[in-house]
């Protein structure tokens, strides 16, 4: 993984589905961070198992969401402010590449931490 990006991931839990008396746009998961660095990666590495170093037993409805974090030099190099991020949840017992509408549901925060990705 380039030294100048690191990807920091948030573990959501879904608490409930409600309007939370905002409106807005959305911005949409990006695709990739890299070439190898994919949505279908983390799914894939995700739906493995075993990928947490704390005890963690996915529920219904989870959320997780992985964030590009660029060194203010690669940023300011590639002239793109938009965050970069995927996002994935959990339904059925597997992660899927599919992102909430902030907008209309309430998650609470579970843990957050960097990935240790070589």
């Amino acid at each position: 993984m380039n030294s100048r990006m690191r990807v920091k991931w948030t573990l959501f839990r879904f608490i409930k589905e409600e309007w939370n008396g905002m409106d807005g746009m959305l911005i949409e998961p990006t695709k990739a961070f890299s070439a190898t660095l994919t949505d279908s990666f983390f799914r894939d590495q995700l739906n493995k198992g075993s990928c947490f170093d704390f005890d963690y037993q996915p529920k219904e409805g989870d959320c997780i969401m992985f964030d590009l974090l660029l060194s203010k030099k690669a940023k300011h190099r590639s002239g793109d402010n938009i965050p970069k991020f995927i996002s994935l949840i959990y339904r059925n017992q597997s992660w899927i590449i599919d992102q909430y509408d902030r907008f209309y549901v309430t998650l609470g925060k579970q843990a957050s931490g960097f990935t240790r990705l070589q």
